[in-house]
């Protein structure tokens, strides 16, 4: 028989391990940054987003506020709030994107109009990006524009952003969104039922940081409007070789290095920046 003292000595200790674990979790995660199951490392980059996971969907809260919530480092806007996590190699990942996209007129976002943006992200490094995403632009004669979004970024500058001409979408229907990595190639595409589905331009992954096979995949919002904006995400899934390769995201997104210049440190400087 277990004598009582012992007994409470043992739950009291078992206690104080589950604390301890859990404020060094914590402290490893850091203010502006957690693990969400299945989605990734949420980063909240601009200190004032939200990230709500339910019921198998992800939904981010972007504030109204006078700063942007961009994804464009050639106009030095990169607080988007994002959930990554690592994939190797050649890939494909899809998501259904849901939400309210009417931005407001005015942008707080220099040289750019009222835009709201939310989709899937592939990162080699924070100048090295595609972003494919379902969004809402208003025109500077008031009409608004639904449309999908497929442009890339090499070493800090835009290649070229997307225009309504180029990916109209009816916003009034399902939408779900695809990235598929084939070698130095990115392909993006939208689809209505997921039976089928409409290819934007082929991405050419020409800059250096791509060498390096190890990506950052997940889902950004993006917003420089004054009003609040709460995408929501659902049906996330990511490939290789037609498996399934989404895992827990409490473990390490980031593997290991592969070189000096690897997915590793560009994680690194995301932890310090929300850690600041």
């Amino acid at each position: 028989m277990v004598d009582p003292m012992t007994k409470l000595f043992s739950c009291i200790a078992t206690g104080l391990l589950l604390l301890m674990n859990s404020w060094c979790s914590a402290q490893q995660q850091g203010p502006g940054m957690r693990s969400i199951p299945h989605w990734g490392m949420a980063f909240d980059l601009a200190g004032d987003c939200e990230f709500i996971a339910e019921s198998g969907k992800l939904s981010i809260v972007v504030p109204g506020s006078a700063k942007p919530h961009g994804l464009s480092p050639s106009l030095g806007s990169d607080k988007a709030p994002r959930v990554l996590q690592s994939v190797r190699g050649d890939f494909t990942v899809t998501v259904r994107v849901d939400g309210t996209f009417e931005p407001t007129k005015e942008s707080t976002q220099r040289a750019r109009i009222g835009y709201n943006g939310a989709g899937l992200l592939v990162m080699a490094d924070e100048r090295n990006f595609v972003r494919i995403e379902r969004a809402g632009l208003h025109r500077p004669n008031g009409s608004e524009a639904d449309f999908i979004n497929f442009e890339m970024h090499v070493d800090g500058k835009l290649q070229r952003y997307g225009l309504p001409k180029d990916f109209p979408t009816d916003g009034s229907k399902p939408t779900w969104l695809r990235l598929e990595r084939k070698g130095d190639v990115m392909l993006g595409s939208m689809s209505h039922d997921l039976e089928t589905w409409h290819a934007g331009e082929p991405k050419k992954l020409i800059a250096e940081a791509w060498r390096n096979e190890e990506a950052l995949v997940g889902v950004v919002a993006i917003s420089n409007s004054r009003i609040p904006f709460r995408p929501s995400y659902s049906s996330l899934l990511i490939k290789r070789d037609n498996r399934s390769v989404v895992q827990d995201p409490s473990v390490k997104p980031v593997a290991k290095p592969a070189s000096p210049g690897s997915r590793l440190r560009f994680i690194d400087r995301l932890r310090l920046r929300v850690r600041r």
